[in-house]
Parts: structure tokens; C-alpha cells; sequence
């Protein structure tokens, strides 16, 4: 089944429009590029290879091998266009990004609250996860210029933090702000705050 949204098809029928080689501070090769039904056993070792402390900070979905099954049985559905990073030569999963086309009405009254109205057809939601020995690394800042680029390619003009950040992450607020995020305001979810 073929998605209806025409940013999907264009990654579909063009991916190698969306990769991205990257060279890491330490020399390291990297590509950046949309995940593939077949990634299903590299996507769930990184899943699983995941720190508690890492998989207590993405809200989006579990990271289980069942998961990283699903996610790549549904490559090409849906509103949601899901990259992964790898390291070139041994093939191994090491950064996870998801890219939403459609932002859920919850999003859009939290911020029109802040006075911004989000629209499907310009802004995207987005959501990612780096496996922890690449935290630090530049790696996640690297990612984060493909996925602008990608956002641009797919006439996008923003992108929004797929449930926020918690406030006792410390290190977020400022990684988000030095790659060129706002802060919108901040919300509770349950007894969790964030922003």
C-alpha cells in the first residue's frame, strides 16, 4: 500500500535524496538514511542496546525487537517517516530519528495556548534517540542538519519536539536551543513537567 502523502512518496521514490554520509569528529563513516523493511534486526539490537536512562527520555514508542519488527513491516505507511543512522562499515544502528507529517489536535491546542497554530501542511513533529556511547559526540547536532534539510526538502517550514522535554533533562533544553529551537512554554504530562 502506497501512502497518500506526497512527502512520503518522495522519500519512498527517491531515498537517495535523503542520505546523508557523514565523518564523525573521530574519523568515523556514518550514514544518515531513511530505515528499510529489511533494517528489522539492526534496529532492534539498537533498541535493546539502549541505556534505561536513554529509552526514559523518548516517548514515542518501546524500543523491543517486536517494535523495530513492526516499525519496518510498516516502511511506507502511514504519516511517518522514520531514518536511521549507521555506521557505514559494520552496518550497525546507532541513531534513531522519526519524522511525523501530520501533528495531532492534543499538539495543535497546546500550541495555539502559546499562540502558535501549527498546520500539517507546513510544520512536522519530530523525534530521536542516539545510542549512548554516541551522545556527546556531535553525532545527534550532525543528525540534526539532515533532518532540517529533509524538513526543507518536503516544504516544511518547522519542526516540533514530539512531546517536549522533560524538565529535570537538563541537557536538552540547551542542545535544542543551540540547533536553533524555541521554547514554546511548558505543559504537564500526568505528574511529569516539560517543556
Amino acid at each position: 500500500m502506497m501512502p497518500e502523502n506526497p512527502r512520503l512518496l518522495a522519500m519512498i521514490n527517491q531515498p537517495e535524496h535523503f542520505t546523508f554520509p557523514l565523518t564523525l569528529r573521530n574519523g568515523e563513516q556514518v550514514t544518515f538514511r531513511p530505515l528499510r523493511q529489511e533494517d528489522a534486526q539492526r534496529l532492534g539490537t539498537y533498541f535493546t542496546s539502549l541505556s534505561t536512562d536513554t529509552t526514559n527520555r523518548f516517548g514515542p514508542h518501546a524500543f523491543t525487537m517486536e517494535k523495530a519488527q513492526e516499525l519496518c513491516d510498516q516502511v511506507g505507511q502511514g504519516d511517518t517517516v522514520r531514518m536511521i543512522a549507521i555506521r557505514t562499515e559494520q552496518e550497525e544502528v546507532i541513531a534513531y530519528y522519526l519524522l511525523q507529517f501530520v501533528i495531532p489536535v492534543d499538539d495543535c491546542k497546546r500550541y495555539s495556548e502559546y499562540g502558535i497554530q501549527l498546520d500539517s501542511a507546513i510544520d512536522c513533529r519530530f523525534a530521536h534517540s542516539v545510542l549512548d556511547n554516541y551522545q556527546h559526540s556531535g553525532l545527534g547536532m550532525a543528525l540534526m542538519d539532515c533532518c532540517k534539510k529533509i524538513v526543507r526538502a518536503l516544504a516544511c517550514q518547522r519542526m516540533i519536539l514530539m512531546g517536549g522535554v522533560y524538565v529535570w533533562n537538563d541537557k536538552a533544553l540547551p542542545y535544542y536551543i543551540k540547533a536553533g529551537f524555541l521554547k514554546a512554554g511548558s505543559f504537564r504530562v500526568g505528574t511529569h513537567e516539560r517543556k
